[in-house]
């Protein structure tokens, strides 16, 4: 075993031109051209996809932490992840923007800043992961089933990365989340696979 990896600390964020265009252009244009019933249908298709990319892998591979060149999306401190740490992520991230939601269409801002150093999974993650990622979406679709109405919009929460946003906006980067890490767990495998 090699030593671990030096990388930026958790919370660092996307490099400077990354994050220009994400918070300007990429968010804004999703969130304005995504209906809720269409994030929510590319979730379940993320979700499926992840569940599909782990579930032939053993205990093993599902603990070991690959090392993989940055891909958009993920921060530098993210790429040294096993894909059970992947899923952990998810679930945390989910679970986390499903209050929001629920918070925000009640006209309630969260009282906690979100923080990404605060939504990195536990390395000792393992196999458990996947029964747990799927229990959460199954609960995230049931909880966000009903598109919100007009007057359930006018409330905002701030993303360290996207600035204030709505109900709508929070539920589109939810499904947008989950298509990055599915990214991820390709990318974890073909580069242990050396591809």
């Amino acid at each position: 075993m090699g030593a671990a990896p030096v990388l930026q600390p958790a919370g660092s964020g996307l490099p400077g031109p990354e994050a220009w265009l994400a918070r300007n252009v990429i968010m804004p244009v999703l969130a304005a051209t995504t209906t809720w019933e269409k994030a929510t249908a590319r979730l379940r298709r993320e979700a499926d996809r992840c569940l599909a990319l782990t579930a032939p892998l053993d205990e093993a591979t599902l603990r070991r932490p690959v090392l993989i060149k940055r891909i958009r999306g993920i921060e530098d401190s993210s790429r040294h992840w096993s894909p059970a740490m992947t899923l952990r992520h998810l679930v945390i991230v989910g679970e986390g923007i499903a209050g929001i939601i629920k918070d925000l269409r009640q006209h309630e801002r969260p009282d906690r800043a979100v923080r990404i150093q605060d939504v990195k999974p536990e390395p000792e993650c393992g196999p458990e992961q996947r029964r747990a990622f799927d229990l959460h979406v199954r609960r995230y679709l049931k909880r966000t089933a009903e598109p919100p109405r007009r007057e359930e919009l006018t409330t905002t929460h701030a993303h360290p990365w996207f600035g204030e946003m709505n109900a709508h906006q929070w539920h589109v980067l939810a499904s947008a989340h989950v298509a990055v890490h599915r990214r991820q767990i390709e990318k974890i495998l073909a580069t242990r696979r050396g591809a």
